[in-house]
């Protein structure tokens, strides 16, 4: 197989697992942060869904479509867990940016 398939296989492996950690990662973040009190339920969803899903989609493709492997015959568990750890290291540093108190109304 061509390594330039291979590397876009996995970058948009890559993309599809930013997506997920994207998701579940907004979920919470907004579920915490957020103040609404009408639909907060409806604003979780719509976040995780159409911002930090897609946002972590896209940084999780280009992180991995930018780090070549090493050698040609990296297996795709290691460049799957490669993509995996910069999407989730970019989502801990998101996690890490919360204000500690509550926000002021």
């Amino acid at each position: 197989m061509h390594p330039e398939v291979t590397t876009l296989g996995l970058s948009i492996l890559g993309g599809i697992a930013g997506y997920v950690v994207g998701l579940f990662g907004g979920t919470v973040l907004i579920s915490i942060v957020s103040s609404n009190t009408h639909d907060k339920s409806m604003e979780v969803v719509m976040t995780g869904f159409f911002v930090t899903g897609p946002l972590m989609a896209v940084i999780g493709f280009v992180s991995t479509l930018i780090m070549p492997p090493r050698n040609i015959e990296m297996t795709i568990r290691g460049r799957v867990k490669q993509a995996l750890v910069v999407v989730l290291a970019v989502s801990w540093r998101q996690l890490a940016l919360l204000p500690t108190s509550p926000l002021p109304l």
